[in-house]
This record gives structure tokens, sequence and C-alpha cells, in this order.
């Protein structure tokens, strides 16, 4: 799954909603203080000053989700979600995310 964040409208899209193997920002034409405010007027979540995204799970999955198509999307998701608080990439209700681009 990949969130594009970029100059213009909309400036937050999702792309890939579907691949659960892989969760990053693309950052186009911003630099890390517009695109954190740019995941931040979504209400998505925001970049730390490591370059590293915190996304809001609930707002990602209300943006994903009816894009996800299969079935078992849901599912997916919830494994997603488990694999990353294994990983310790899972911190009160946000998953963090490779920033690309910046």
């Amino acid at each position: 799954m990949r969130l594009l964040v970029q100059n213009g409208l909309p400036s937050v899209s999702v792309v890939e909603p579907h691949d659960f193997h892989r969760l990053h920002v693309e950052v186009t034409g911003l630099d890390a203080t517009a695109a954190s405010a740019a995941l931040a007027d979504a209400g998505l979540g925001r970049m730390d000053a490591s370059g590293r995204a915190w996304l809001a799970t609930r707002s990602l999955r209300a943006l994903a989700e009816p894009f996800g198509a299969p079935p078992e999307w849901a599912e997916q998701w919830d494994a997603m979600l488990t694999y990353a608080a294994a990983k310790g990439w899972v911190r009160g209700g946000s998953i963090r995310a490779h920033v690309v681009g910046v």
C-alpha cells in the first residue's frame, strides 16, 4: 500500500490498497514540512523528525478499504497491523511508514 503525497489536489491519495507487503509514503514536489502538513490536513497523520510517517490506522483504513476490493481485504489489513505491531511499528493508533522522495 502506498500513499502519494503531492503538490496539487488531491494532495494525498492511496495506491495499491491491496498490497499489504509494503507500506510507504511517496512524496512528490513537496519538502518534508509541506508533506507532513498534507498528511495532517488529510487527517492521516504526520512525519516525525527522523523522516518517518506515522499514519492514523483508522483514517488510513477509511481511505484504503473502499478500493481494496477482495473479500479478504479486512483480514489482510488486520494481519498487516499484527505484523507491524510485532516489529514495534504501531504506536497509539498509528502505524509507522517509510517516506520516499523527501
